[in-house]
């Protein structure tokens, strides 16, 4: 009899350590890359990327695979408000060339907001160019 119950016991612990460690899936970040593509013109102007949920405060990640004519470009993560409009929180700039790639501090979580985006200006440029790559707005490694 008693060694019934102990096996319930046991049982019982095992199937709860299971269900504690399956919630670990449940706060994954969201470091999912996704692909852009930033088509800039003669005269200045800023580029966007769709916003994407912000799951914890990590910095945001962004690759630059190709940057045609040999330019150059700045950008910075903003909150995403949703409906076009977007929020400056005040993130650092990173320039960015072919091959570049880097984990981007931002502010949107610290500001109470919960999507970002990534806000990108090559400046003046004698030829029309175009930067691709991939983001994502949390980071796998914090």
């Amino acid at each position: 009899m008693k060694l019934k119950m102990k096996q319930k016991i046991v049982a019982f612990c095992a199937m709860g350590l299971i269900a504690i460690g399956g919630t670990g899936a449940a706060f994954a970040n969201n470091h999912t890359d996704t692909n852009y593509k930033f088509n800039f013109g003669t005269l200045n102007g800023d580029r966007y990327t769709d916003g994407r949920k912000k799951v914890d405060n990590s910095k945001s990640y962004m690759k630059c695979n190709t940057m045609t004519n040999g330019y150059s470009y700045k950008a910075k993560v903003v909150a995403n408000i949703g409906g076009g409009t977007r929020k400056d929180v005040g993130s650092p700039t990173y320039d960015f060339v072919t091959g570049t790639t880097r984990r981007m501090t931002n502010y949107v979580m610290e500001k109470g907001y919960r999507a970002a985006a990534i806000k990108a200006n090559a400046g003046i440029n004698i030829k029309e160019t175009t930067a691709t790559g991939v983001w994502s707005p949390d980071s796998y490694q914090g």
